[in-house]
């Protein structure tokens, strides 16, 4: 009916500090402003559940998976980390000093881009922030979408779209490294790049490629 149900205030946000964006659970919503900090609201009532300082940096719009709560630098900074809070109370679980965005998630794989102009893709531990595999081939990175086993992400500078394999963050077997984003597809001479290894250790995974329709029609061979 569009008839309004609550409203409410968003403790310390004001001109020098908007509120970056929300994310929805089933019982709360959780908003970010700023640099002041994240805040779980109750989804019935506006109540204020808890808040989280955001310890001097300027978040992001969060993300929400499970029982964790992600926030990371917004799109236009370059500094500042990723930190993973309990949905139920915003008690950090784990943060990661380097300035990535938060995540989209999949099963217990968190993938994630570095919210600057680095380049980097990584997939994660949701749990525990473990780095398990990281492509880095340059540029500006946007957004992550995935579908099935398969991480869609966006690069703005290099005007492509990559295709990751979650568990290993390598492209699968029906489907090119990059896709280019123009009139000329299937014709740019710039080279695909590839998976680096992952900088810390992380749990085994088995690396099955799902399968898929050919898109030859669209693909550049590698």
């Amino acid at each position: 009916s569009g008839r309004e149900r609550w409203r409410a205030a968003v403790p310390n946000a004001g001109p020098s500090s908007p509120i970056a964006g929300v994310a929805v659970s089933d019982r709360l919503l959780v908003a970010t402003v700023g640099s002041v900090g994240a805040v779980g609201l109750d989804r019935a009532t506006g109540t204020v559940a808890w808040s989280a300082p955001a310890d001097g940096e300027q978040l992001g719009v969060p993300t929400i998976a499970g029982d964790l709560v992600w926030a990371g630098p917004g799109e236009d900074v370059k500094v500042g980390g990723l930190s993973a809070l309990r949905l139920a109370d915003g008690a950090r679980i784990w943060h990661l000093d380097e300035p990535f965005a938060a995540p989209v998630v999949s099963g217990d794989t968190a993938v994630t881009t570095a919210a600057s102009t680095i380049g980097v893709v990584t997939g994660r531990d949701a749990a525990t922030g473990a780095e398990r595999w990281r492509f880095g081939p340059g540029g500006y990175f946007l957004q992550v979408a995935i579908a099935g086993d398969v991480a869609y992400v966006l690069s703005h500078t290099q005007r492509q779209v990559y295709g990751l394999d979650v568990a290993t963050g390598r492209p699968p077997s029906w489907i090119t490294t990059a896709m280019p984003l123009s009139s000329s597809i299937g014709s740019s001479s710039e080279p695909c790049p590839r998976s680096l290894a992952p900088r810390s250790s992380a749990r085994s995974r088995n690396d099955t490629a799902p399968k898929g329709p050919s898109s030859a029609s669209i693909e550049r061979k590698c």
